[in-house]
């Protein structure tokens, strides 16, 4: 469900940017075009990476720690108390 929001999220923007580019900063199509599409990979790629699949991380992290026998309270998480 997150992936198809992203999607819908990047179609929508894409046109918004594209438009604001060509009719508002008078940039000809082409070159507006390129930098809307290098703007919303570099979008969509830290949300997918910060949000979508940092889900599925963390369920892989949790299955491999079940297959170890770790538990929550045994897991070291790196933090200083």
């Amino acid at each position: 469900m997150n992936y198809f929001g992203l999607a819908v999220f990047i179609l929508i923007m894409n046109n918004l940017i594209l438009e604001f580019l060509v009719q508002f900063c008078h940039i000809s199509v082409y070159p507006a075009k390129l930098v809307t599409e290098c703007m919303l990979f570099f979008i969509s790629w830290l949300v997918q990476n910060c949000i979508i699949f940092r889900q599925e991380r963390r369920l892989q992290k949790a299955m491999d720690w079940q297959k170890e026998g770790i538990t929550i309270e045994k897991a070291d998480f790196g933090w200083n108390d």
